[in-house]
């Protein structure tokens, strides 16, 4: 009988032991998922996110005047950063290869400096890969003094690869409060 029960006892020990390292296992790779994910989409422009990357306008060559892509600006503000955020221009015509350039008006309305971080997407995420940035505000952190107010330039093209059947295109820009919690 004590055979039997010891047997048992070993039987459950191990299967403990593999349910645990099942677990962390399990755990590990949904920590290593999110950073996995964001380079997967950084690099092939899935979801409609682009790499915030710098590019030469002088890399590529004239526009393509034959065809012109609508192009929406598109802002989106935390609730958590009290700041006014969004495009002086909303509508854009753009011809492929054509340089174009938007402002974004920003107003800091809390009592003290806040640095925001912004988050650029594209729709349709087909469109993604082929927006290219020469300058953005994305690129790196902005800082706003208390009350203050600035014009915040993104300055961008459209890959004259850009599919055919592409017409119409949203930038997106979802504004953060860097310091919140």
């Amino acid at each position: 009988m004590s055979t039997v029960v010891s047997q048992r006892n070993k039987k459950n020990h191990r299967l403990i032991a593999w349910l645990l390292v099942t677990v962390v296992v399990m755990f590990a790779f949904c920590f290593a998922m999110v950073p996995l994910y964001e380079k997967i989409c950084n690099e092939i422009g899935l979801l409609g996110k682009t790499t915030n990357q710098r590019v030469r306008v002088s890399n590529f060559s004239s526009e393509d005047l034959t065809r012109s892509i609508e192009v929406d600006m598109v802002s989106h503000v935390s609730t958590q950063i009290h700041w006014d955020f969004y495009p002086l221009t909303t509508k854009v015509n753009v011809h492929p290869g054509q340089v174009k350039r938007v402002d974004f008006y920003a107003k800091n309305r809390d009592d003290k400096t806040i640095v925001s971080k912004t988050v650029f997407s594209v729709t349709p995420s087909i469109a993604a890969p082929y927006v290219k940035k020469a300058e953005c505000f994305t690129f790196k952190p902005q800082t706003l003094a208390a009350g203050a107010i600035t014009t915040l330039p993104t300055i961008f093209f459209i890959d004259k690869d850009l599919p055919k059947s592409v017409t119409k295109i949203s930038l997106s820009y979802a504004l953060f409060d860097t310091n919140a919690k």
